[in-house]
């Protein structure tokens, strides 16, 4: 769990830099990869060792394909596409291969297959438009989104002139910031020095006081629903009720990694996420030391998931804005409203 906390640190920051796709697709050839190697260890050491490094790139593609899906998909199918076509159906289906494959080696050799597979898929995508745009690649982005029109077929004029329209002001707000000293500066000029602008970092997610209650809210409320979620999970033997129902609650969870995705602007949007499934694995690592308080008390370890829980929805609705059908944020706040960067007030006689 540790290796997949590192990769999901590491990830988030290359994704932003260098794109989404580049990522996944290192991070399933990595899988793979290891995978096979897997299937080939000879001893107990290179089967942990290996499975350690599998667990980086899995930390990598956690935290950036999330990221990836909500950037592609419409506003009014983030929710379903994010929490249905990932990791439920696949919580099902993979026991099931398990039992066919009958020995670890074959399984490991399975998902050695199934890596290659969305590798080849993964060529056939586009990089996400939005990182495109936020680079200063608008004639990348144009025809990805025309690309992204036709697949869907698309004819209709209006919706065509409002991404041209969309392309142009994002050209013209990137060559204002570029060069406020010349009245327009050339599309050459424009794509060659957004090439030089600075890259963000972890530090952007505390860049303006909002930026640091909503970072704080998801983190350690990230934290907290891993440490309730895995907490329980293993002990489901000493929950009450429908063991059905349990799990059904146990998923809800997911709405967090939704919101973060919609909260924060495309320049940090993968970093945190990063920062979100950090927090994630340290409550998944911690959670299981958590019963130890059983020694005390058998009922202390249930009393400090209440009390968690209790704060942890408190933040979540007092903090957190809905999100809910609102169109992603691309930018950044200007530097006059960063913590860090405010020009001193001159005072006027």
């Amino acid at each position: 769990m540790f290796s997949v906390l590192v990769g999901a640190m590491v990830s988030g920051q290359l994704s932003d830099r260098y794109g989404r796709k580049p990522v996944l697709i290192i991070s399933i050839i990595g899988m793979g990869l290891f995978s096979l190697a897997t299937a080939l260890s000879v001893t107990f050491l290179q089967f942990n060792i290996l499975r350690a490094i599998i667990g980086i790139f899995t930390g990598g593609l956690s935290s950036v394909f999330g990221v990836y899906l909500i950037e592609n998909i419409p506003k009014h199918h983030r929710m379903w596409i994010n929490t249905i076509v990932t990791w439920s159906p696949n919580f099902i289906i993979y026991p099931i291969i398990a039992y066919f494959c009958h020995d670890w080696r074959k399984l490991a050799l399975f998902c050695f297959v199934i890596s290659v597979v969305t590798i080849i898929n993964l060529l056939c995508v586009h990089e996400s438009p939005r990182w495109l745009i936020q680079h200063g690649r608008i004639e990348e982005a144009r025809r990805v989104l025309t690309n992204i029109r036709h697949l869907n077929g698309k004819t209709c004029e209006k919706e065509a002139t409002e991404i041209e329209e969309m392309l142009r002001f994002e050209q013209e707000a990137g060559e204002s910031n570029v060069d406020k000293n010349k009245e327009r500066a050339s599309k050459q000029t424009f794509e060659a020095k957004l090439k030089k602008r600075k890259h963000y970092t972890f530090y952007h997610l505390v860049c303006t006081w909002k930026y640091i209650r909503w970072s704080i809210t998801v983190c350690s409320g990230l934290i907290f629903a891993s440490l309730v979620n895995y907490g329980l999970l293993f002990n489901m033997e000493k929950l009450s009720g429908s063991l059905y129902w349990n799990n059904t609650m146990f998923g809800l969870y997911i709405a967090k990694f939704m919101i973060t995705t919609e909260l924060f602007p495309t320049a940090i949007r993968n970093i945190a996420s990063s920062a979100l499934a950090v927090s994630s694995r340290f409550g998944t690592i911690i959670a299981p030391q958590l019963f130890y308080l059983a020694d005390i008390s058998p009922v202390l370890p249930y009393f400090v998931l209440l009390t968690v829980s209790i704060i942890d929805c408190i933040c979540f609705q007092v903090i957190l804005p809905e999100t809910k059908g609102r169109n992603l944020e691309n930018h950044l706040p200007p530097k006059e409203e960063r913590i860090f960067n405010r020009q001193p007030r001159v005072l006027e006689e």
